[in-house]
């Protein structure tokens, strides 16, 4: 509760607080404060990955692959190799696309992050309604999720680090780095929080 409300109070203080900047200035700051919080929902979305998807795999994935049985932590992992492949990739293409002027603004990338984790569980969706003779779901669908995951994780984190420092004032922008991560923090606490609709009730003894 004091996260929830504390991270309330510093948007809404930054908010009231650009009232004293020019017109450009304060549009600017007003699409920063909006763009991080739209953040928060994206990680609330991304983070399932470390709660409720595990909970998924656990119970519901077949997680034979050939001789092997993979343990759930492991599905994590995939996630890690995706970065270290799509990384480069993302980086290049951004500095190819800047140079034709073709470059997607700011807003564009988040809307494009929420809509790669949008297709992420929408195939986690389609898994269910593709089971083997046991009623479990392919690993590969958990894969290909995770996959755009991570596209949705390269769209907005680093973008949104850089969106801070173009377009915050210059005195503020130690300050709304460290918002930046409060929404990290608010959207990992909403991701748990949609977690516990994926967890056995607790009052159900196993």
């Amino acid at each position: 509760q004091l996260m929830l409300w504390g991270g309330t109070a510093v948007f809404v203080g930054l908010t009231l607080y650009a009232l004293r900047y020019p017109t450009a200035a304060r549009n600017k700051l007003w699409a920063c404060i909006f763009l991080t919080a739209v953040s928060i929902v994206f990680w609330a979305i991304y983070f399932q990955m470390f709660f409720s998807m595990n909970l998924f795999i656990e119970r519901a994935v077949d997680r034979h692959l050939f001789s092997l049985y993979l343990p759930t932590p492991l599905f994590l992992s995939s996630e890690s190799i995706f970065i270290v492949m799509l990384g480069p990739l993302f980086a290049v293409l951004w500095q190819k696309l800047a140079q034709k002027n073709k470059n997607p603004s700011i807003p564009m990338k988040f809307t494009l992050a929420l809509f790669a984790t949008s297709i992420a569980f929408g195939i986690i969706y389609l898994s269910t309604k593709n089971v083997n003779t046991a009623g479990m779901s392919s690993l590969w669908f958990v894969v290909i999720a995770y996959l755009f995951l991570t596209v949705g994780e390269l769209l907005l984190s680093p973008v949104g680090l850089a969106m801070v420092t173009v377009l915050a004032p210059q005195e503020l922008v130690g300050l709304m780095m460290g918002v930046w991560f409060v929404a990290l923090g608010l959207g990992e606490k909403l991701a748990g929080v949609i977690a516990e609709y994926a967890s056995i009730p607790k009052h159900i003894q196993l």
